[in-house]
């Protein structure tokens, strides 16, 4: 049967090397089969309508809602889903990076890199578990500000040709599925919303040192990268 790859991202903290920020940025999210994307979706929208009645038509930021209650949502996923819904996080070292963030194009070109990393692992993971590989990869994004890159590829494209070891840089994850990128608006899609309670929790780990994230999930490690 051909499986639909389906990623959903998130982010946390501020990609600058200003030192007056958090030294640590976070994308979080998490990937599953396009056959289970429904059913994760309503297990939480179910637990979130219960304490938040407003957000049937809406969303509650995850920086707003309490810990103790981000990890019932968090819990509420797993206990429905757990052989489906697959958490993965991505946390960079912001002091430790030597190459400039000194534009919003340069901060582009860092964001597209990090994110195709997110991607990569996600599909290393499915074909892990399945044992084989995907078809066709959607990968949902929260929607952001993004800076047009002139001259060089959108990032459905970066990803597109990376994976099709098109470009001179190697390649360690060689795929020939097609992948399609969406921006969505997490007021709309609560896969999303999900994505930022994860992102959130990842975050006030390494700044805050909370554990809530492990007590929902506890194998909730993150891929720490240090970077040049």
């Amino acid at each position: 049967m051909v499986r639909k790859l389906c990623i959903y991202i998130d982010e946390s903290g501020t990609l600058s090397k200003n030192p007056k920020n958090p030294p640590y940025y976070v994308y979080a999210g998490y990937w599953c089969t396009s056959s289970h994307c429904t059913a994760i979706e309503s297990s939480f929208a179910k637990h979130l309508n219960s304490f938040f009645p407003s957000t049937k038509q809406g969303e509650k930021k995850a920086s707003s809602i309490k810990n103790r209650k981000k990890r019932y949502l968090l819990k509420g996923i797993m206990e429905r889903n757990g052989d489906s819904f697959h958490p993965i996080f991505i946390v960079e070292g912001i002091k430790g990076l030597e190459k400039p963030l000194d534009s919003k194009e340069n901060v582009q070109y860092h964001k597209n890199y990090l994110l195709r990393r997110f991607v990569e692992t996600c599909v290393q993971q499915y074909r892990r578990i399945y044992n084989t590989k995907v078809s066709e990869v959607i990968v949902n994004i929260d929607d952001q500000s993004r800076t047009e890159l002139m001259a060089s590829d959108s990032f459905p494209t970066y990803l597109n040709k990376y994976f099709a070891g098109r470009y001179m840089t190697q390649n360690y994850t060689e795929s020939n599925a097609i992948f399609n990128v969406n921006f969505r608006d997490s007021n709309k899609y609560r896969s999303i919303q999900i994505c930022d309670i994860l992102a959130n929790c990842k975050y006030n780990h390494y700044i805050h040192g909370r554990d809530d994230l492990f007590f929902a999930i506890p194998e909730s490690s993150a891929q720490y990268l240090k970077l040049p």
